[in-house]
């Protein structure tokens, strides 16, 4: 056997980190660096254990893997780790689930003190959080002289169930980075930030290689197939904020019963399940249909209650 070569499937930045943990386990199995092919090369540039290969056709002494085969799995009913496991005919225990990043050097941009970092992100319907919540929870934030520092790029894209673009809402009233950094700086803002508030993205998989604190906010894939896992649990710094629908449709196999007839198929998971006049309606997501999503109030207040802020009688209000 000449490599172990993988193929990770997966295309977009917060599947294909989840990738780490199994390569990492190849890695320490054959005790030798693992080859990989991956359409997200700059990710893995710097990990000691991988060769980034430049083919994803395998030779023919090559012990060749493919993983992310979402075909043959329900991934918003898979573990986004165990997808790339699971192909690879293994699985991993929950301490071996946690991911890390090995950034390029920082490069100065003068962030502020004890800023919070928002990734206000438009993707499918049940995973957007609404752009006026965004706005009005920076707008309170901003009372209390919080700094924000808004991140995300808008030509990144992503394909599979639904193909969309994923543009970056225009938040006002903070220090916007939006297309400003490469991943290795987006990186070094989450990693030095108090806080870090994303729904399911990619931005939440590279937050949970950091030791920030993070804020997830509910949608309707079920958090245990997605949220990060820190120190071998997904509860380390860490909240997950639902709004009053607590049903998770896309993690719910009846669907995909009751949309494709066969439980493999994965049914229109982007919009809102329980609602059918919703499946279809690529527009800004509807506040009266998606009660997965939480409120500003809900956010702001666990925002406060992780903060730990303090009155300074010169200063006004700042981070303890």
């Amino acid at each position: 056997m000449e490599r172990i070569l993988v193929v990770v499937g997966s295309r977009s930045i917060g599947d294909t980190l989840c990738a780490i943990p199994t390569i990492r386990h190849l890695n320490k199995i054959y005790n030798k660096k693992i080859h990989v092919f991956t359409y997200q090369p700059e990710l893995f540039k710097n990990y000691p254990y991988i060769i980034l290969s430049e083919s994803h056709e395998p030779k023919e002494t090559d012990f060749f893997i493919e993983t992310f085969r979402i075909d043959q799995f329900v991934h918003t009913k898979t573990d986004i780790r165990q997808l790339h496991a699971i192909s690879s005919n293994f699985q991993l225990k929950p301490e071996e689930l946690n991911i890390e990043f090995y950034a390029d050097k920082y490069k100065d941009i003068n962030l502020p003190n004890n800023y919070i970092v928002i990734h206000p992100s438009k993707t499918w319907p049940s995973r957007s959080w609404e752009k006026f919540r965004w706005q009005q929870l920076v707008d309170k934030l901003n009372k209390l002289n919080i700094p924000i520092v808004i991140i995300g790029k808008e030509e990144v894209g992503e394909g599979g169930t639904y193909n969309i673009k994923k543009p970056i809402y225009n938040i006002k009233n903070g220090i916007n980075l939006t297309n400003k950094l490469d991943i290795h700086q987006t990186w070094h803002v989450l990693n030095k930030s108090n806080m870090i508030v994303t729904m399911d993205s990619g931005i939440l998989h590279l937050a949970g290689t950091t030791d920030s604190y993070i804020i997830q906010l509910g949608s309707s894939i079920d958090p245990f197939y997605r949220s990060p896992y820190r120190n071998g649990t997904q509860e380390y710094k860490f909240s997950y904020v639902l709004g009053e629908c607590s049903l998770f449709c896309a993690s719910n196999m009846i669907h995909n019963i009751n949309h494709n007839k066969k439980h493999k198929n994965i049914a229109p998971v982007a919009f809102c399940l329980e609602r059918s006049e919703s499946i279809g309606q690529d527009v800004e997501p509807d506040p009266n249909i998606y009660k997965c999503h939480p409120t500003v109030d809900q956010v702001y207040d666990e925002i406060i209650k992780k903060y730990k802020i303090k009155k300074n009688l010169n200063k006004g209000i700042i981070k303890l």
